[in-house]
């Protein structure tokens, strides 16, 4: 019996046939490829390789959730949902290459022979552009001198969270970001790996403040073998957890 694969918010499967990283050695997919998808244009990063890009890049300014009009409808399952991921929408900039942490600055997450660490998303993050503002409350957060700067005219504020690698149910860790749309701090959206933008957390709650929402998601039921009694597991259960606010600097964020 075959095993579903994890479903990811943030991290791209392995040997994903949308987004399949050509490195070195590599030949570029063929329209006969029978494993690969093969995409209208790669970008070459340093120490990367070469990333399948499905579409122009677009870049937006947040001006609250606006499903269809952000980066000109390109979240939007008519152009091109499946090809932006949750780092895409909370930076308001659809590359239409499920856009990693870092990835754009020759950063590749997880490092060579590691786990995903929530350190190592900031770390890319800021590498991207960001601006790591805390990991305090949200009351608190509102009131740091980065978000001072309002949230259409400098930029706006995200929230990063983390679900770490849990080698029993064959997860490997992912992450998760959620973007602030009004400069009240009360308003948030997110976009659930190649899903639709919603305002609600996972489990169906507007989103009011991204540390305090929920965010477990079910994988589906575990095998037997994995360790687990069937009838004492029923289910997958992942969950994200907040690590820290990060702020969005408008034109200042380059990402792939």
């Amino acid at each position: 019996m075959s095993i579903r694969q994890p479903r990811f918010s943030g991290r791209i499967p392995d040997n994903h046939p949308w987004h399949y990283v050509v490195v070195r050695g590599d030949r570029l997919p063929t329209a006969n490829s029978t494993d690969l998808r093969l995409a209208p244009r790669y970008v070459s990063v340093a120490r990367i390789g070469k990333i399948p890009v499905w579409g122009p890049k677009k870049k937006d300014v947040v001006r609250g959730f606006r499903p269809g009009e952000d980066c000109s409808g390109n979240f939007m399952s008519y152009r091109y949902q499946p090809n932006n991921n949750c780092y895409n929408y909370a930076c308001n900039i659809a590359t239409n290459s499920f856009a990693q942490p870092g990835r754009r600055h020759g950063l590749r997450l997880p490092q060579k022979g590691k786990t995903l660490r929530a350190e190592d998303l900031i770390e890319g993050a800021k590498k991207d552009g960001l601006k790591f503002v805390g990991n305090g409350s949200l009351a608190q957060t509102l009131k740091s001198p980065i978000y001072r700067n309002g949230l259409a005219k400098g930029g706006h504020l995200v929230a990063l969270l983390f679900s770490p690698a849990r080698s029993i149910i064959r997860w490997k860790g992912d992450f998760h970001w959620v973007r602030c749309d009004h400069p009240s701090g009360r308003r948030w959206s997110q976009k659930d790996g190649p899903d639709q933008l919603t305002n609600f957390d996972f489990y169906g709650d507007l989103i009011v403040d991204p540390s305090k929402a929920s965010w477990t998601v079910n994988l589906g039921p575990p095998m037997p073998y994995w360790g687990y009694k069937s009838e004492k597991m029923k289910a997958r259960l992942v969950t994200y957890h907040f690590v820290a606010w990060m702020f969005v600097p408008c034109k200042r964020v380059s990402i792939i």
